[in-house]
């Protein structure tokens, strides 16, 4: 479970938000939840892993406001003050375990639209919460610079959840253009089957310049030749395609023991020369050694850059010239803000800006919590 506090604007007025109201955002992946503290006068966000549904029911139920009426019993809580609780909830759960809810807590239950509540949580965000949109600066890449994105203007909502939704916002109106079965549930299957990594922190950058034992390059099939043909030679051909060419372990043994035997047949009188074969073979066995952090950020590689093309053509498509890119798997470490930047700046030409928002994991519940039901 991870837990955590939205501060507001001073500007903030209580006045319209439904302060008794949970929002709960019942994900494929995670289940998102967020309530106001009155007494903080802030926003609680919460999330925890959806496969867990007795988990999600008990973290439910420590909420204060929740907690306080159950303890308190039936018998000593009148039908008002059960009213003043509402659990509102999106989110394709909301609807799969609507029925399970209503025989657990004695509150009234709602089930919204995903992506009204998506709408309501980033105006919401956008209106009240400091500085909530950020880019990656120009120069340099590490550094996070906040963004001046105009909610008014048309653009384009990469939302990465399980799955990625993308929606179209044009001066508060809010319509869904297409979505994609890549997303978080993508990588995070990938990267459980082929390593033992769990979370996107975990990864470490690897610089360009450095050698790719897994992913194959323009320059690895053209050569010098890429120049000629005007294409640079580190663009990606294929995705974990080096993979594919790399001969079996077997093989590459066998192949290197008949060499040595000939090497040792045919040179046996130059030693030293042998001893720094082999010493080039070793370095170079070193160089293509695959670590799981390759495959890792491979991945996030073969992920960000897809949704980011695909976000791209929706952009052009609607006229759009920034996108927002929000959602699970958007973290709040650099990396992921850092390669989806980088590939909408080549899909797109630099014509278009990417944007990223902070507590993007929390949109719907947000939205859920403050819709007026």
């Amino acid at each position: 479970m991870f837990k955590a506090s939205l501060t507001l604007s001073k500007t903030f007025t209580i006045n319209t938000t439904p302060t008794n109201q949970i929002g709960i955002d019942y994900g494929g992946t995670l289940t998102k939840i967020a309530y106001f503290d009155e007494e903080e006068n802030e926003f609680t966000t919460i999330h925890i892993p959806s496969n867990d549904f007795d988990g999600v029911i008990e973290t439910i139920k420590q909420i204060p406001k929740i907690k306080k009426h159950l303890i308190s019993g039936n018998e000593n809580t009148n039908e008002k003050q059960k009213e003043e609780i509402k659990l509102s909830m999106t989110g394709g759960g909301a609807y799969r375990y609507k029925t399970k809810f209503q025989e657990i807590f004695p509150f009234p239950i709602h089930t919204t639209n995903e992506g009204k509540c998506l709408h309501e949580g980033f105006g919401f965000v956008l209106q009240n919460v400091p500085n909530p949109t950020f880019q990656i600066g120009s120069q340099n890449q590490t550094e996070k610079i906040p963004s001046t994105f105009d909610f008014k203007q048309p653009a384009i909502i990469s939302i990465m959840g399980t799955g990625t939704g993308f929606f179209f916002s044009d001066n508060g109106a809010f319509r869904r253009v297409g979505g994609s079965g890549l997303g978080g549930g993508s990588f995070f299957g990938l990267l459980k089957l082929l390593t033992n990594l769990t979370d996107f922190d975990q990864i470490q950058k690897i610089p360009q310049e450095e050698y790719d034992p897994i992913n194959l390059r323009v320059k690895d099939i053209l050569g010098e030749g890429s120049e000629e043909m005007g294409l640079d030679g580190n663009l990606m051909a294929s995705f974990f395609g080096k993979i594919a060419t790399k001969k079996k372990e077997k093989e590459k043994k066998e192949e290197t023991k008949k060499m040595e035997k000939e090497i040792e047949e045919e040179e046996k009188e130059e030693k030293e020369i042998e001893e720094k074969e082999e010493s080039e073979k070793e370095k170079e066995k070193e160089k293509e050694k695959i670590t799981e952090n390759h495959i890792a950020f491979s991945l996030a590689q073969t992920i960000f850059s897809n949704v980011a093309q695909i976000s791209v053509l929706y952009a052009k498509q609607n006229n759009a010239k920034s996108i927002v890119f929000v959602g699970g798997l958007i973290c709040d470490k650099i990396l992921a803000p850092e390669m989806i930047t980088n590939y909408v700046n080549y899909y797109s030409n630099n014509t278009i800006k990417s944007v990223f928002m902070k507590h993007s994991t929390h949109l719907g519940s947000i939205g859920a919590c403050v819709l007026k039901n």
